[in-house]
C-alpha cells in the first residue's frame, strides 16, 4: 500500500491585529479554488467569546503568498436564540448546481454546560457576499445525535454528498471544568440540503474520553483518506499529553473506515514553532496534481495555520 507523508510548507495567516475585529485566532481554515486563487475560508475573534467568519485569498501556486485578506464577516451572527447566535465558524465551500455552498458550524452558549454546536448552511453567488439558508442549521440535534453537530466534511460521489461530521457523544464534569467528547459519523444527502444518517461512529473512540473531530476526505489512486482530529479530556490544553493531533484512516466505499493513525503522515513541530504543542482541524484539497491539507496549531488556531503537501512513498 502506498504510504504518505506531509512535507510542511509554513505559516500562512495569523491575525495581526490591523483589522480591529480580528483580534485573535484564524480557526478552521477551509480552501475553496475560485478564480484561480485559493481562498481559505476561517474564523477569527474580536473577544474570546464570539466567532466571525471571512477569508483571505492566496496564490494558488504559492499558498504562502497572501493575496487579499477580506476585512469584513461574510455573515452576520444568527438572530437572538437560535444555534449560531454567539458564532460562526465555516468549514467547507463547494459548488452545488451553479451555487457556493458554505457549510459553517454555529454556537450558542449554554447555562450549564459551556455551548452546543449545529451546522448551518450559507449560500452565495460570488464567495463574498453569502446569504443563510434558513435560520436553522441544516443538520442539527436529534434522535441519537443528542448533544451538538459541528465540524462537517462534504464529499461528493457518484451523484451522492457524504458528509462526515463530528457529533457530541457527552459531557463530563473534569476537574471541575465540563468537558465534551464527540467522535466522526457520517449522512449522505442527493441535493447537499436535505440529509439522511444513521448515527453511527465513523471513527470509533478509542476510549469514553477520547474525541475525535474535524474530518476532511481526499480519494487517491482509488482509495479515500480521511484526516481529522483527536484528542483526551484530561490534559489537552497546551502541550499537554493529550493534546490535539491529526489521525488517519482509509476506506474503500467511503463507509466502513479503518483507522491508522500511526500513518497519518503528520505530527507537532519542534519546540517554539507555531505548531509545536498541537495540530488540528485539517482540511485537504485537490490543486491541480497537489494534494494540500490546511491545519491549525498552538492554542486551538490562536497561532493562525499554515499548510503542507502530500508526498507519495
Amino acid at each position: 500500500m502506498m504510504q504518505f507523508s506531509w512535507e510542511k510548507k509554513g505559516l500562512v495567516f495569523v491575525p495581526d491585529g490591523s483589522i480591529p475585529w480580528m483580534a485573535s485566532h484564524a480557526q478552521g481554515p477551509s480552501p475553496f479554488v475560485i478564480d484561480n486563487r485559493l481562498r481559505i475560508y476561517f474564523a477569527s475573534r474580536p473577544r474570546k467569546d464570539l466567532t466571525l467568519p471571512t477569508f483571505i485569498d492566496v496564490d494558488i501556486n504559492d499558498p504562502l503568498k497572501v493575496l487579499a485578506v477580506h476585512d469584513q464577516p461574510i455573515l452576520e451572527l444568527g438572530k437572538p436564540g437560535t444555534f449560531d447566535e454567539h458564532g460562526i465558524i465555516p468549514k467547507q465551500a463547494l459548488y452545488v448546481n451553479g451555487q457556493i455552498f458554505l457549510y459553517y458550524i454555529g454556537w450558542q452558549k449554554k447555562f450549564n454546560t459551556p455551548y452546543s454546536l449545529g451546522i448551518g448552511l450559507a449560500t452565495s453567488d460570488d464567495g463574498i457576499n453569502f446569504k443563510r439558508y434558513r435560520d436553522g442549521p441544516i443538520i442539527g440535534v436529534e434522535k441519537d445525535d443528542a448533544y451538538s453537530l459541528t465540524a462537517p466534511c462534504i464529499f461528493y460521489h457518484n451523484s451522492m454528498y457524504y458528509m462526515y461530521y463530528t457529533a457530541g457523544l457527552n459531557w463530563y464534569e473534569l476537574n471541575g471544568r465540563w468537558e465534551h467528547t464527540y467522535t466522526v459519523r457520517m449522512a449522505t444527502s442527493k441535493d447537499g440540503i436535505n440529509w439522511e444518517r444513521d448515527y453511527k461512529n465513523v471513527i470509533e473512540p478509542k476510549d469514553e474520553y477520547e474525541c475525535t473531530s474535524c474530518p476532511t476526505v481526499l480519494e487517491i489512486d482509488g482509495l479515500f483518506h480521511m484526516w481529522y482530529s483527536y484528542k483526551g479530556s484530561f490534559d489537552f490544553r497546551g502541550a499537554g499529553k493529550d493534546s490535539y493531533r491529526i489521525g488517519y484512516a482509509t476506506s474503500k466505499d467511503l463507509l466502513n473506515w479503518e483507522r491508522k493513525d500511526a500513518l497519518a503522515g503528520i505530527d507537532v513541530s519542534p519546540l517554539q514553532a507555531w505548531d509545536s504543542e498541537m495540530i488540528e482541524y485539517p482540511a485537504a484539497i485537490q490543486v491541480g496534481e497537489k494534494h494540500l491539507l490546511f491545519y491549525n496549531g498552538n492554542g486551538f488556531s490562536e497561532t493562525g495555520f499554515g499548510y503542507a503537501e502530500l508526498v507519495k512513498h
